[in-house]
């Protein structure tokens, strides 16, 4: 009777164990999506894509003095990239004014590095991207690639979890699934062009439950996101009323500052509003 007991202990508390470290999972995934809606200064960011219309091509270019090893890379990724969009691309001339994405592959000096290896720059309009330029540095183009067109592609933030976005985790060698998965939803209907940034990463929570989670385990997964989403909007008025922070991986960042925070809590203000 006293193994009986003690064996049906052991399966509880292995059942729970289990339990929880999925549980823990999902937290982490959902964790991801938020994070990646805030940019390193503290500004909150809406749903910003490209155009989801029936041609589904960005035009790049490549500048004619970068690298023919960098630039070769700079295609590959691109490609991948564009690949988990269900997008094609096309490349154009260096120079061509409609081009959609320009990469610049160039060497940094040494004041330029101490700055960063890599950096993209976004333009929209209304949460449509128009046009978006990506510089590279010739020293650290392999590694920051993949990094940077995630950017491109509308996902600003730094997230701790494992991300090719993450600058604490992995590496920044090869999109992870969740990124994948992330570009995927993006560029379809389900996201659209300027939506809050809560409901943006609720949505992604969603469909991420409904991809990767069995059928049995579902219910309890939509229950463990109604809880994340509540902790989240909790965070976020205590944030918005001078009682709490920003999430703890803007620090780790180290790009945090007042002006961002400041544009970052009208964001929070505006989403709490809505949410």
């Amino acid at each position: 009777m006293t193994l009986q007991r003690l064996a049906a202990g052991m399966v509880c508390w292995f059942v729970m164990a289990c339990s929880q470290a999925q549980e823990a999972e999902w937290i982490r995934a959902f964790d991801v999506m938020w994070e990646t809606r805030w940019q390193q200064n503290g500004v909150l960011m809406n749903a910003v894509r490209w155009p989801n219309g029936d041609n589904k091509t960005l035009k790049y270019s490549v500048n004619a003095n970068a690298s023919s090893g960098n630039a070769d890379s700079a295609r590959e990724a691109l490609a991948q990239i564009a690949s988990s969009m269900g997008f094609s691309v096309r490349e154009v001339a260096d120079g061509t004014n409609d081009v959609q994405l320009q990469f610049e592959i160039r060497r940094f000096d040494e004041t330029e590095l101490r700055q960063a290896a890599c950096y993209t720059q976004r333009y929209a309009n209304s949460g449509t991207l128009t046009r978006v330029h990506v510089v590279l540095s010739e020293q650290y183009a392999y590694k920051c690639v993949l990094h940077e067109l995630m950017h491109a592609m509308g996902f600003p933030g730094h997230p701790s979890g494992e991300s090719v976005l993450s600058y604490f985790e992995g590496n920044q060698l090869s999109l992870k699934p969740i990124d994948k998965f992330m570009l995927k939803i993006w560029h379809t209907d389900a996201i659209q062009p300027d939506m809050r940034a809560i409901t943006a990463a609720r949505t992604l929570n969603r469909l991420w439950i409904d991809q990767n989670v069995p059928d049995a385990d579902k219910p309890v997964a939509r229950d463990v996101e109604r809880r994340w989403f509540n902790s989240t909007i909790a965070a976020l008025d205590a944030y918005a009323f001078g009682k709490g922070e920003p999430p703890t991986i803007l620090y780790r960042s180290g790009r945090l500052n007042t002006a961002g925070m400041n544009a970052g809590l009208i964001a929070v203000q505006i989403t709490l509003a809505d949410a």
